[in-house]
C-alpha cells in the first residue's frame, strides 16, 4: 500500500483525472483521447476539459491475442500495471482521484483485466474502471431502436475468450459471430504487417474488403447491429455506415469516450454502474471529497 498523506488537491471530486491505459494498438489511446475532447460539451476555455493522462508503453506491451491463445506466457496486464501503479501513487500524493479506461476490447478478457484492476486498487484514490464492454452494452440497451441480434467483429483472442459473447448473451442479446474462416480473415485484416489496419493508414482496400465481407455475412444472418470489437476497426467505420445504412455500426471506443466526457459536465463517476460490474470502491468513494483526514495508509 502507499504511504504518506493525502493532500487536498481536488475541489471537484466529480471531475477525476482520466487515465488512459494505452499502448494497446498504435492509435487506440490517441483515438480515445481525441474522442473524449470532441464529445465534451459546453467548453469555453482549455481548463473546461478533463485532465487526461495517457500512459502508453508500446515497445514492451505483449500482444493480447497471442497471450490468450497461448502463443506466449507474458500477460499484457503486467506491463500496464507496472506503469499505472506509479501513476496512481503520483495522483494519490497530489490528492487526486482517478478513473481508468483501456481502449482495447481484447484487453478486457478476464485473465488480462483482473490482474490490472487488482494492481490499480493499490492506489487509494483509484475510483474504478470505465469498462469498454459494459459501456457498449449500456449504449445498446439505451438505443431508441434497441437491437436484438448483435454481430461481433473482433480479434481471434477476443473470440476465444468470449470477451463480447458472454456479456452480450448475459444481457439478453442474441450474439452472431462470423464463420471461422471469416474471423481469421478479419484478424488478418487487423494484424497483417503489410496490409493490416495496425500497419497501414489509411486502410488498405484488402483490409476493407475482408471486413465488409464479414459485415455482409453478419447482416445476412440477421444482425440488427454490428460491434466493431477491435479498436482498429473504427478506421473503416464510416465506410461501413455508408455501405450498411440499415445496421447500427457500434464503435465501442466512441461510446467509452462519450461516457468519460460526461465527467466534464459534473456527472458522478461510475454513478450508473450496477454492483455486477463496479470495478472498484463504488459510489460511496466516488462521491466523497478528498480531505486531510485520509492520512497514512
Amino acid at each position: 500500500m502507499l504511504g504518506g498523506s493525502m493532500q487536498v488537491g481536488c475541489d471537484r471530486p466529480s471531475r477525476p483525472t482520466v487515465v488512459i491505459g494505452g499502448g494497446v494498438g498504435p492509435l487506440a489511446g490517441v483515438f480515445l483521447h481525441e474522442q473524449i475532447l470532441r464529445h465534451t460539451k459546453g467548453v469555453q476555455r482549455d481548463s473546461d476539459h478533463l485532465d487526461i493522462w495517457h500512459v502508453a508503453d508500446v515497445s514492451t506491451m505483449p500482444d493480447r491475442t497471442a497471450f490468450l491463445l497461448g502463443s506466449h506466457s507474458d500477460n499484457p496486464s503486467h506491463v500496464m500495471a507496472r506503469n499505472l501503479v506509479q501513476v496512481g501513487e503520483i495522483l494519490y500524493r497530489a490528492g487526486r482521484y482517478w478513473v481508468l479506461a483501456v481502449p482495447c476490447g481484447t484487453f478486457h478478457a478476464v485473465p488480462i483485466l483482473t490482474p490490472l484492476i487488482e494492481a490499480c486498487s493499490r492506489s487509494p484514490s483509484f475510483l474504478g474502471l470505465y469498462h469498454l464492454i459494459e459501456e457498449t452494452l449500456r449504449c445498446l440497451h439505451e438505443s431508441p431502436a434497441k437491437p436484438y441480434q448483435v454481430g461481433v467483429l473482433s480479434t481471434l483472442g477476443a473470440y476465444s475468450a468470449g470477451v463480447w459473447r458472454e456479456p452480450l448473451t448475459a444481457a439478453g442479446f442474441a450474439v452472431l459471430e462470423p464463420e471461422m474462416t471469416t474471423r481469421a480473415a478479419v484478424h488478418d485484416a487487423i494484424y497483417n504487417p503489410q496490409l493490416g489496419l495496425k500497419s497501414v493508414t489509411p486502410p488498405s482496400e484488402t483490409a476493407y474488403t475482408a471486413i465488409v465481407g464479414a459485415v455482409a455475412e453478419l447482416a445476412a444472418s440477421g444482425a440488427d447491429a454490428v460491434i466493431l470489437g477491435c479498436t482498429e476497426l473504427q478506421f473503416v467505420r464510416d465506410k461501413l455506415v455508408d455501405a450498411y445504412p440499415e445496421l447500427c455500426i457500434c464503435d465501442p471506443v466512441s461510446v467509452l469516450a462519450q461516457s468519460l466526457s460526461n465527467l466534464a459536465n459534473g456527472a458522478t463517476p461510475l454513478s450508473y454502474h450496477s454492483e455486477g460490474f463496479l470495478y472498484r470502491h463504488g459510489q460511496d468513494k466516488a462521491t466523497r471529497s478528498l480531505n486531510r483526514s485520509e492520512v497514512t495508509r
